[in-house]
């Protein structure tokens, strides 16, 4: 059994589940300050960075004091969005029109001829809004009964997610014809049907779903750092415990200083590319490895097995290999740099 094959192959989807979190981070913080700018009485860049600053700055600072303190946090970001999300559908099942499914409509000419390159962007956007599931096993030491739990949210969670997705897309594509134009689309598509109220209440749950999502990665990021450290990947200040909190406080620190660099200095657009890129090239190893562990270690006990053999992960790898082949190069350039990065680590841990 190669076991250091397995090796390389855990570092790698140790270093880009740490690597996407960050990126990932960085990205909704950003997407979070240039929201909250529609809110604001006059934009400013150096606003938003304060918004950014505080943002990361407090969701690092409740998850430094304890892991139940920043699942308190996560709740409560989720009840709200959901809330404003199932008025948004409530409302506006009422304002669609019949005989008007132009989520559905093919229309000919221009639309053929750039079909090809919104398409693949559409895909990558798609992919982005689902990256995140992932990191639901990286708190498990911390759970009573993740064997158990872990299996179940997954599935649980991609269901309701997937269908509230399609749901939401039905009605906004429904009553606001503007959809495609619009830089806030579920706030304007709102503001179409439900007046100004409605307007401020989406406006209100997508700054309640942005920063869940900040909440989220704040509380999983560091403990991927910690997991890399704990295993001799990374210098073990990243994890120490802290003696009353019992947090990886070094992790969390590191954290949230490069996921302030990214934000501040990153565009949107580009850290966007480059998250799914880290995630895409985290679920290929993780693709990888099941197909090694069928392979020579099929006795091995597991909490839960895939079905249909090698069926899945193949199938899998063809379409992330699909999804990387249509990135910009220069994301894919960055992220082969941020892999390189981590060699030495590795090495040095041999």
């Amino acid at each position: 059994m190669p076991e250091r094959h397995l090796a390389r192959l855990w570092v790698l989807v140790g270093w880009m589940i740490w690597l996407s979190s960050i990126i990932g981070w960085a990205t909704v913080a950003s997407g979070f300050s240039l929201y909250a700018g529609h809110f604001l009485p006059t934009e400013s860049a150096w606003l938003s960075k304060s918004l950014v600053i505080l943002l990361v700055g407090g969701l690092s600072a409740i998850n430094y004091f304890g892991v139940k303190p920043g699942a308190r946090t996560i709740n409560f970001f989720a009840v709200g969005k959901l809330l404003s999300l199932f008025i948004f559908i409530a409302a506006g099942l009422f304002f669609i029109q019949e005989n008007h499914y132009s989520v559905l409509k093919w229309d000919k000419g221009e639309q053929a001829a750039t079909y090809g390159g919104n398409f693949y962007a559409a895909i990558l956007l798609a992919l982005y809004a689902y990256t995140g599931f992932e990191f639901i096993s990286v708190p498990a030491g911390e759970m009573r009964h993740p064997q158990r739990d872990i299996q179940r949210v997954l599935f649980f969670v991609l269901t309701v997610v997937t269908g509230l997705y399609v749901v939401i897309q039905i009605v906004a594509s429904e009553t606001f014809p503007a959809l495609a134009t619009s830089d806030k689309p579920l706030a304007d598509a709102a503001r179409h049907f439900m007046g100004a109220a409605g307007g401020v209440i989406l406006g209100a749950g997508a700054l309640l779903s942005i920063g869940g999502v900040n909440a989220g990665i704040a509380l999983t990021s560091p403990r991927s750092l910690y997991v890399l450290s704990a295993d001799g990947f990374f210098p073990k200040t990243f994890s120490k415990i802290h003696p009353a909190y019992h947090t990886p406080y070094w992790a969390i620190i590191l954290n949230a200083v490069l996921t302030l660099v990214l934000s501040l200095t990153g565009s949107f657009q580009y850290l966007i590319a480059a998250s799914v890129t880290a995630s895409i090239l985290q679920y290929i190893p993780t693709c990888l490895a099941v197909i090694v562990l069928r392979r020579y270690k099929p006795e091995q006990e597991r909490s839960y097995r895939i079905p249909g053999g090698y069926c899945i992960p193949v199938v899998a790898l063809v379409i992330c290999g699909w999804l990387i082949c249509h990135v910009e190069w220069k994301v894919i350039t960055a992220t082969a740099v941020a892999i390189l990065v981590s060699l030495p680590f590795y090495f040095l841990r041999r």
